[in-house]
């Protein structure tokens, strides 16, 4: 990490993705919370916001980020569901479902079932 902050040229990316990471270090290489450790998870955003752990991270992702967090969930099951990138005509209908996920609030039952009763889903076959 100081490798990182003390290299010009590493920190100005590092500053911006680094503190995402750090919000996740009660995660061990598996994804599995890590109890009683004495591990720092501390972490601030370059825009100033402050991050405690992954719960201070998940705080700032519903209070300011929760439009653009729902939108790259709907993006990533989307091109998983349709087994290809999502191209620039598929935008629309991505947006569409996203705003119909924001209307029956959120869940990921309703994303699945949004995503899978689209037209951009059922014209893939």
């Amino acid at each position: 990490m100081e490798d990182h902050r003390n290299d010009p040229a590493c920190l100005s990316c590092h500053q911006k993705i680094d503190p995402w990471g750090i919000a996740l270090e009660d995660f061990n290489a598996v994804g599995s919370f890590q109890w009683n450790t004495e591990v720092d998870s501390m972490a601030t955003l370059a825009n100033g916001q402050a991050l405690d752990g992954v719960a201070g991270l998940k705080r700032y992702l519903l209070k300011s980020r929760q439009d653009q967090f729902l939108r790259a969930v709907v993006h990533k099951l989307t091109t998983y569901a349709l087994g290809r990138p999502i191209g620039f005509s598929d935008r629309a209908a991505v947006e569409q479902i996203t705003a119909e996920v924001r209307r029956q609030g959120d869940g990921l039952k309703t994303i699945v079932k949004s995503i899978v009763a689209s037209d951009l889903f059922l014209s893939k076959y």
